[in-house]
């Protein structure tokens, strides 16, 4: 795959990607906590999931200026 990104648009890329990792430790590793029942820091899934909703906008925006 051959990507053609500004700085600005990896920098999204990248807060998607450390969004996604830190998401996804967030909810592996609630079952260590509890094992009969799954349980996750609500707050950082949340943060996690605004992170990731942000960069997946700002890819967007740079994408719908390349079009115009």
């Amino acid at each position: 795959m051959n990507l053609h990104l500004d700085q600005e648009e990896w920098s999204a890329l990248h807060h998607a990607e450390e969004a996604l990792a830190t998401a996804a430790v967030c909810l592996m590793s609630g079952h260590h906590d509890c094992p009969t029942v799954i349980t996750v820091n609500a707050d950082k899934l949340e943060n996690c999931l605004m992170s990731l909703t942000l960069s997946i906008q700002s890819l967007q925006k740079h994408a719908m200026l390349e079009k115009a």
